[in-house]
């Protein structure tokens, strides 16, 4: 059989061939098929230069009709392997000649992923700078600053297309190459590539530092930028797990004047100073926080449990200890249904600090009593101080006979005094609110259990309490 051409068009019909193909006898198709293979090849040269579409066309109607279950893996296996080796020595052919314009292809790939990164292709414009051949040239030093900047480059399109992983690869290598460049520019660029990829890896404690860092940078930074990353470090310092490194990095943030004046402080400030945070308190903070920041978390703890219905006969006033929060009213509620874990990211970073809280106001309690409190089965608040004491960011001790935790050193943190800790917790719960008799006895029964100084010291707050609203009152009434 003739292999039809259509010499009009000087173009090969691979559709109506592999048609005529298919209605010839089984034996007689592999000759048949190689032969068009054939003219496909002598076609596609002819036409110089080469239609990228017709091409492109050609090529996927050919294979399409190939791995047909009418044609037979014993024809269409060889006659493939046959076709991607063609391809393959054509690109090798092309890759050849861009060798002699190796110049012209870079600066032709940086205008192209110019006009994508404009149209918001992010995603277009990476894999367009990823071509760009990185082979040595013969000003070395000169030409690994430029690699320096594609990566760099390439790392924020990446980022920008939510991509942190392929993002990470590219950073890595241009960490090779960073100790070359004096380019302030470039440096601030990397470090701020730097702490969005930890921010998106969830390593909230370097992403938290790495912002502040970028923050106080002498470089010409803009004020909205500085603000910016100022407000990044304080999202990841809240997020990060609860413990002593987190209460430093709190500390410096908390020092840090320009931090008063962003929305997230009030929640830094009472992270700083240990106090309960409630969930109504984090509706304002949710709204500034990324898709990732709110991610669903997998939940690990459901295999840990266990049967509690040996423990459903317990003594219901112990059970019902008062937690006083800050407004001085009882946590826990009737109707109050359990989780078996923290849900977000933000649900276990608040749990952590919440739990570590507790610590500076008890010397002891039990799981379910805390489990109440922060709305999640015992075994659940178990599992949860455990794997924080193995990680060193929790001093206490596991009493499984009695099912209670008891805190060492209840009176001290790590950076902040105990004071401002136990009276922020116990005795500020109730500043703001009216007098009222049975909040005046709880804090009172805590109180007594302070030292002397810390007692002297509240005395000393609540007189500079005092003067501060005399003096606004005064303010007040002058203006």
């Amino acid at each position: 059989m003739s292999i039809i051409m259509n010499q009009r068009e000087q173009q090969l019909d691979v559709q109506s061939n592999f048609d005529s193909i298919l209605s010839q006898p089984q034996h007689s198709r592999q000759p048949m098929i190689y032969q068009l293979l054939c003219d496909l090849k002598n076609s596609l040269r002819q036409n110089q230069p080469p239609d990228k579409t017709l091409l492109v066309d050609q090529i996927n109607r050919f294979v399409s009709n190939l791995v047909q279950d009418s044609i037979g893996l014993l024809i269409s296996k060889p006659i493939l392997s046959d076709l991607i080796g063609w391809i393959q020595a054509l690109g090798s052919d092309v890759d050849d000649r861009s060798l002699r314009f190796q110049d012209h292809l870079k600066l032709l790939r940086e205008i192209l992923a110019d006009i994508l990164e404009e149209e918001m292709d992010w995603n277009g414009a990476a894999q367009v700078l990823k071509d760009i051949s990185m082979d040595g040239s013969n000003n070395q030093e000169m030409y690994d600053e430029y690699k320096l900047r594609t990566y760099i480059r390439i790392v924020r399109l990446l980022l920008e297309d939510d991509d942190p992983v392929s993002a990470e690869t590219y950073l890595n290598r241009a960490s090779l190459l960073i100790p070359i460049t004096t380019d302030q520019t470039i440096i601030l660029s990397f470090k701020l590539s730097q702490a969005r990829i930890f921010d998106s890896k969830r390593r909230f404690e370097e992403a938290s530092k790495k912002y502040h860092e970028i923050s106080l940078t002498d470089q010409d930074l803009a004020q909205e930028e500085r603000s910016f990353c100022l407000s990044a470090s304080m999202v990841c310092a809240i997020l990060a797990k609860a413990g002593p490194a987190r209460t430093r990095i709190l500390r410096d943030l908390y020092r840090d004047s320009r931090t008063r004046e962003l929305p997230n402080f009030a929640i830094l400030s009472k992270m700083f100073y240990d106090q309960l945070i409630r969930p109504d308190e984090l509706v304002e903070f949710k709204k500034t926080l990324k898709t990732h920041h709110l991610a669903k978390l997998n939940n690990s703890f459901a295999i840990l449990e266990e049967d509690d219905d040996n423990n459903s006969n317990s003594n219901d006033d112990e059970d019902r200890r008062m937690i006083v929060a800050e407004d001085g009213e009882s946590c826990l509620r009737k109707d109050q249904v359990l989780r078996d874990g923290p849900e977000t990211v933000l649900d276990r970073s608040i749990i952590q600090h919440n739990l570590l809280s507790t610590s500076k106001l008890y010397r002891n309690i039990s799981f379910r009593a805390l489990g109440k409190y922060l709305g999640l089965k015992p075994f659940v608040v178990e599992s949860m101080v455990r794997v924080m004491i193995q990680e060193n960011r929790l001093r206490a001790k596991i009493d499984q006979v009695d099912g209670f935790i008891d805190f060492d050193d209840y009176c001290k943190t790590d950076g902040i005094e105990s004071e401002q800790v136990l009276i922020s917790n116990v005795v500020l719960s109730g500043s703001n609110q009216k007098d009222n008799t049975s909040d005046k006895s709880d804090r009172k029964r805590l109180i007594e259990i302070l030292p002397e100084s810390i007692r002297w010291d509240e005395s000393i707050r609540k007189t500079s309490q005092k003067v501060e609203i005399i003096y606004e009152h005064l303010i007040s009434s002058s203006s």
